[in-house]
């Protein structure tokens, strides 16, 4: 069971190929390490990870994130597309993720 689904979204699907990925609603949340806002995307149609800052639209050469203080980490999907998972070991919940930031 994903470590988060049962705090915040009980339907939230299970992937065992990603246990601790992040719902696209905490996806928009998610900053660089000075609080700069993030969006991620397939370089092009064959696939390719692109961070981009959203404030400058400039690229960002690293794949990791912060929601809400959790680190975690984005990157391609097998499939195609976009995941972030919260970096394993850490003991955050899905409910840390979604508290609203002061």
């Amino acid at each position: 069971m994903n470590i988060f689904a049962q705090y915040v979204k009980p339907n939230l699907d299970f992937y065992s190929r990603y246990p601790n990925y992040v719902c696209s609603r905490c996806v928009e949340k998610a900053i660089d390490a000075n609080g700069r806002p993030l969006k991620f995307y397939n370089q092009d149609m064959c696939g390719g990870f692109v961070a981009v800052y959203t404030d400058t639209n400039e690229r960002r050469n690293s794949n990791t994130c912060y929601i809400n203080g959790v680190e975690c980490h984005a990157s391609e999907a097998f499939t195609g597309g976009i995941v972030v998972e919260i970096v394993t070991g850490r003991n955050e919940t899905r409910a840390e993720l979604e508290r609203p930031v002061r």
